[in-house]
């Protein structure tokens, strides 16, 4: 009575559900399975429908549900476990973290608008986390953490692109693949990084361009071999590279995108999940499909097992898969303990616990205490309520550890324990559903394979509201009714950091990290590393960085390495080191009078006047001549050396002590001409040397001059003011001479500069700012140069004139000339501000490379035309900027330019004009406002339609208004029904079309050009986003529909098969989709034969294949038209028919099945029946095409026999009494004998394969 009253009091309670009682209406499903870290320290994590399953020992298992993450679970959530503890889910809504085991979650702000498609951590790295973003059309990419998720930054991004997953190579972890796929023109993206993902070099993939291009592994003996897994309208490809992602080929297909890959060490066996588990015995080459389990939503190998998400179809949520595809349940998920133990305030407290009731009946749970599990657990960390055993051991066939363990009363044991009494119950809630669509189905003339009471209306959940939630609220009574005591849980998982306080206080090893057992470690702080235990201080000369030649002598500048020559050398002005000149021992007397000079202290002296072709001589073989001067800062010296022989000269300078090289060395040919300027009051050396070795003495004459001071300064400080409009007159004195003039010009004004020299070497000319820094450049050519620019700011403006190559001498000449304000403003805050409407105005391009700026205030939403159209210009280049600065769009392609946008956020944004290079000239421009976009452009802002009407149709127009607008239509699908989506054009040149689910995952497509359309069948229900755009650049406007064609008339794989009888009735079909598989079963008897018929009505052609629970084929006529197959089944078994019709095809069709009866002979010589041999026939008939009749003859030694037989045609095969060796065979009639005596088998089959029929045997002496 107890139970009556208890279940009759929840009854009431649930009469006015609230909405999150009803967030979890459907079956339990497992997602993924992950292990915390990569150190395998026994934490674990799974990914469900309903939240995350958690278990820090990988044995008992807590809840933590959805809601209390922050995503629903409509979602399908990607989860990363870090060795440092952090719990990162990732969905379309968003990256979501927990610091502290679970209990508080928290959204990361960088996710809010991409939402996050993967997380992933680096091996080896325990702070570094990966994730990518495919939110549909947001701004997506590929980031990177370095702090355990607090901090992110941008590794990859691309506009209209969905980034889809990381994978790390498990033999170099130095290699890390992303993947990605573009939202325009489906091309496939792989990042490829050899730095464990310190950075991405991205490449196109060779590969089929289909939607949804995703990572799924790498292998991990190959770092070059990796799989992804794409969509390619009505099917999920798993492609495989050999080659890091270059090019892909196909190796399997199914119904449902491939998720994850196992490599069986040593083995060559590859294991795949998708819809159906695939593998593969070539290490990945060729996949065949996998019999069970049957819904297999994960794969993964951890602690040297390969283990197995299964569905609730499988009845297990995780299994041990053996090689042999052996599968060892080892949990269900009505072996959790309950909720995971949380504070109230937490969010999984106060989250979680209210609807603990709804989340408890979907797992077969008690619901007594809002699910939290109490501290002292289960014996020996096992599961609440178990016995305290191994709670990892395999599920037992009778129900499980929780067997027989009911207080008693109610019938809880009878149901196999209170724990599986919700569960049961949700069984038979989704039997009853099927049941109730196949009734409406069979009042709307769809289908008669069912007989009953009509079905009722149907809500979302899949039966009416009311009705869902009373079965639903009777389990949870139910469940409330029968439960013993709440079992006893796991202790508190929020532990006490080790590194709280702080335990690492030796000198310079204070970094506290935990190490896989939880223990402290520490570590040398940042700038210090490990010495035999002793945390020495980072020298940047330690190694030593300094490699140049002659260039090896590191020593610290403050705390930054500078590199030094080594001893005996000295650096020149290029940085380099060359040997010092102090070396006076290679003396010698020959030669010239001047003998000995062979060093600085050798030196001829010359007086301040100079020296003019003075003869010497280069003798014997490398003979050095050094020369001397006394001269001021900053005089120019000029030395002209030159041989009388063929032979080249070299000519360099020096100066200050210790010596060291003035510019550069001059010469090469048989003279030298160079100028040098001193650096300082002193003593000036120079030297001429042979230009090559050479074993004859090389006369020459040297002349040595004062050019006196440089007539205009070198830098900016000693900057010449020059005067606008007048030529500026100077000469380059010296090799390496710069000379910088400096003008003040006028903010706004275009200035035309030109340049020139009468020498033949190019001069030229550098835009320094005030420090000095090359800003622009340019060169004469045929002796001028010319630049006509703009100045942004009032100032002087620096021009540095230099000669490529040096030379000793070279006069130039430069003017500056005014040419007045330029029209339009080169930059953002000289934008002339513009309005939409206005009339058209004139705009002119000054100077080659001027820009002319505009802005406009933009409201929100709104779509803005700006036109720009060529006068006396001939080519518009047009770019817009938003707010930010980012560029949104660009028109380059010459003659007019426009563009088009729809504003995302309000503000002030500008307008680019420019032209090609070389081009000025005139031009107009115009700004038109387009009004509000009809639809929004992602899934963020997609237009909510809501459900459509059973049965209905929901319908628009819509308007592609700018190039690359996406209109984005968002709608609620029920579950298990058909929509067809079209969009037929009206001013648009062609429709493309895709549909995606919340996950962003493609799900259906038609960008085949002209009308668009998709059939498919939303078997989970849900939301989901109509993507809809124009070819290339195409505007224009279309007609929209979303009609609801209900439920699927037959099941579309042999788990969902519709039952029929083998009677021979009638039963109709309608292949509904373009994919569309009708799978129909039947109970076949051993031995019996069935005629299997499936007739055309609207159908163009009957694809029919029969096949047995493995899928094995047995028989089927797939030749078009009407298809018909005969095959005898050779056990009692449910075996299946699949219907289906060549793609784009769709129509009605009936099928039967006829039981033709047993055989009336069997097969094998094992029970043939006995036979006269006096000439009395024997008949039979081959009941199916192939049919083989044996039977037994016996007889006599050396006795002639003869055959004959009449009816169909036929064969046979006469054996001896071994049932192997062959006497005969042929087409009677025939004869035939054997010395031996006793039993004969005689095997008759049809002459041709496909007859059937009656015939008639006799064998007769």
């Amino acid at each position: 009575m107890r139970c009556a009253v208890l279940s009759a009091s929840v009854f009431l309670v649930c009469a006015l559900p609230g909405p999150d009682a009803r967030a979890h209406d459907g079956p339990p499903e497992p997602l993924s399975l992950h292990e915390r870290g990569d150190d395998g320290d026994g934490g674990r994590v799974m990914g469900t429908s309903f939240g995350l399953l958690q278990s820090v020992n990988g044995v008992a298992w807590d809840i933590i549900c959805a809601e209390a993450i922050g995503y629903t679970e409509q979602y399908d959530p990607v989860v990363h476990w870090s060795a440092g503890g952090t719990l990162f889910v990732g969905s379309p809504k968003g990256l979501f973290i927990s610091r502290d085991g679970g209990c508080n979650w928290s959204p990361h702000s960088f996710f809010t608008t991409r939402g996050a498609s993967d997380v992933r951590g680096a091996p080896g790295q325990p702070n570094v986390v990966f994730a990518t973003s495919s939110r549909i059309a947001a701004q997506n990419g590929l980031f990177r953490s370095d702090d355990d998720g607090f901090n992110w930054t941008t590794l990859a991004a691309r506009a209209d692109t969905q980034y889809t997953a990381i994978r790390f190579a498990p033999s170099n972890p130095m290699r890390a693949y992303a993947s990605a796929w573009s939202l325009d023109d489906s091309a496939p993206l792989v990042y490829r990084s050899d730095d464990a993902g310190q950075s991405f070099v991205e490449s196109t993939a060779i590969a089929p361009w289909f939607s949804g291009f995703t990572l799924v592994a790498v292998s991990p003996t190959d770092p070059e071999v990796l799989f992804a897994s794409v969509y390619d309208g009505s099917e999920y490809v798993l492609l495989a590279s050999n080659d890091a992602g270059a090019t892909f080929a196909e190796v399997a297909r199914d119904a449902r995108a491939f998720r994850a890959m196992v490599f069986e060490p040593d083995t060559g066996i590859v294991w795949a999940t998708a819809n159906r588990l695939f593998r593969s015995s070539d290490g990945g080459k060729t996949f065949v499909k996998h019999v069970a389990p049957k819904r297999p939503a994960c794969i993964t190998r951890a602690r040297g097992e390969t283990e197995l998400c299964g569905s609730s179809l499988d009845e297990f949520a995780i299994a041990v898969l053996e090689l042999d595809g052996g599968i060892t349940p080892t949990f269900r998920f009505d072996q959790s303990r309950g909720l995971l133990s949380c504070a109230p305030g937490s969010s999984v407290h106060d989250i979680c616990t209210p609807i603990w009731g709804a989340i408890a009946a979907l797992l077969g749970l008690p619901s007594e205490d809002g699910g939290m599990v109490t501290p002292d657990g289960g014996a020996d960390g096992g599961p609440a309520g178990s016995d305290g055993g191994d709670a990892g051991a395999s599920i037992a066939a009778d129900g499980g550890p929780n067997e027989g363990k009911s207080p008693g009363g109610c019938g809880c044991a009878e149901s196999g324990g209170p724990e599986r009494v919700g569960w049961i119950a949700i069984l038979g809630l989704r039997a009853a559903m099927r049941r109730s669509r196949r009734k409406r189905a069979k009042r709307a003339g769809r289908s008669n394979l069912s007989a009953g009471t009509a079905g009722v209306p149907r809500a979302r959940g899949g039966a009416t509201a009311a009705a869902l939630v009373s079965i639903l609220c009777g389990v949870v009574a139910l469940v409330v009714a029968c439960s013993p005591t709440p079992p006893p849980g796991p202790p508190d998982a929020g532990a006490a950091d080790p590194c709280t306080p702080n335990p690492c206080g030796e000198a310079h090893r204070t970094v506290c990290t935990t190490d896989a057992s939880g223990a402290p470690s520490c570590a040398c702080d940042p700038g210090f590393h490990d010495v035999a235990g002793a945390c020495i201080a980072d020298s940047p000369c330690d190694p030593n960085p300094c490699i140049q030649p002659h260039k090896t002598v590191c020593s610290l500048v403050g705390s930054v390495a500078a590199c030094g020559c080594d001893p005996g050398f000295v650096e020149d002005d290029h940085g380099d080191c060359v040997p010092s000149p102090d070396d006076c021992s290679a003396q010698h007397v020959t030669g010239d009078a001047f003998e000995p000079d062979e060093c600085p202290t050798l030196a001829r002296d010359i007086g301040g006047s100079g020296t003019q072709r003075e003869s010497h001589t280069l003798d014997p073989q490398d003979d050095v001549d050094w020369f001397r001067v006394d001269v001021g800062k900053g005089r120019i010296i000029r030395v002209q050396a030159e041989s009388s022989s063929s032979m080249p000269l070299r000519a360099d300078a020096w100066m200050g002590s210790p010596l060291a090289p003035v510019g550069r060395a001059h010469g090469g040919s048989v003279g030298v001409d160079a100028a040098w300027r001193a650096p300082a009051a002193g003593t000036f050396y120079f030297r001429v040397a042979a230009g090559e070795p050479t074993s004859v003495p090389i006369p020459y004459t040297i002349s040595l001059g004062d050019l006196g001071l440089d007539d205009t300064g070198d830098s900016v400080s000693e900057a010449r003011a020059g005067s606008l409009g007048e030529p500026e007159l100077g000469t380059l004195q010296f090799n390496g001479d710069v000379d910088v003039l400096s003008f003040m010009l006028e903010a706004g004004h275009t200035w035309r500069f030109e340049w020139s020299t009468s020498a033949p070497t190019p001069l030229l000319a550098d835009w320094l700012d005030g420090a000095g820094t090359v800003i622009r450049s340019g060169a004469t050519t045929g002796g001028t140069g010319e630049l006509v620019t703009r100045t942004e700011s009032t100032g002087d403006v620096f021009i540095a004139l230099h000669a490529d190559p040096e030379v000793a001498e070279m006069p130039w000449s430069v003017t500056v000339t005014d040419l007045g304000p330029d029209d339009h403003g080169d930059a953002p805050a000289e934008a002339t501000a513009i309005a939409p409407g206005a009339p058209q105005q004139a705009g002119t391009l000054e100077r080659d490379g001027d820009v002319d700026v505009f802005s406009f205030t933009a409201i929100a939403g709104h779509i803005y035309d700006f036109i720009c159209t060529p006068v006396s210009v001939s080519d518009c280049l047009v770019t817009l900027v938003d707010p930010s600065g980012t560029l949104v769009a660009e028109d380059l392609d010459g003659l007019e330019g426009r563009v088009t946008t729809e504003v995302g956020v309000a503000g002030t944004w500008t307008v680019q004009v420019t032209a090609p290079p070389g081009q000025t000239g005139g031009y107009t421009y115009a700004l038109f406002d387009l009004g509000v976009d009809d639809f929004g452009d992602d899934s963020m802002t997609a237009a909510a339609l809501g459900m459509p009407p059973v049965g209905g149709t929901v319908s628009g127009v819509g308007n592609i208004e700018t190039a690359g607008d996406r209109d984005y239509l968002q709608f609620e699908a029920d579950i298990d029904h058909i929509y067809d989506i079209t969009c037929t054009r009206n001013t648009l040149g062609a429709c493309n079309m895709r549909v995606f689910d919340v996950n962003g995952l493609p799900v259906a497509q038609d960008t085949n050009g002209g009308d668009a359309r998709t059939l498919h069948l939303y078997k989970g229900g849900g939301t989901y986003y109509v993507e809809i755009s124009g070819a290339g650049t195409a505007t224009g406007t279309y007609s929209w529909k979303i009609e609801d064609h209900q439920h699927d008339d037959h099941g579309d794989d042999l788990f969902a098969a519709t039952p029929m009888l083998a009677n021979g009735a009638w039963v109709n079909g309608e292949i509904q989709t373009f994919t569309d598989q009708d799978w129909l079963s039947f109970a076949a008897v051993a031995d019996h034969a069935y005629r299997i018929v499936c007739q055309r009505v609207s159908l163009g052609d009957c694809l029919l294949t029969v096949e047995d629970a493995a899928e094995n084929v047995l028989a089927q006529d797939t030749n078009g038209q009407d298809a018909e197959v005969v095959v005898k089944m050779l056990s009692s078994a449910d075996d299946y028919l699949q219907i289906s019709a060549p793609m784009g095809q769709l129509g009605t069709y009936w099928v039967k099945i006829e039981d033709l009866g047993q055989d009336d002979c069997p097969e094998t010589q094992a029970g043939a029946p006995a036979m006269f041999v006096n000439g009395i026939a024997a008949n039979g008939v081959f009941e199916y095409p192939g049919d083989i009749d044996v039977r037994e003859a016996s007889l006599v030694a050396n006795t002639v026999y003869h055959l004959t037989a009449t009816g169909v045609p036929l064969r046979f095969t006469v054996y001896a009494s071994d049932g192997v060796t062959v006497i005969a065979s042929g087409a009677p009639p025939a004869s035939f004998s054997d010395p031996v005596a006793g039993p004969h088998y005689l095997e008759v089959r049809a002459l041709s394969p496909m007859a059937t029929g009656a015939y008639s045997i006799a064998v007769s002496p």
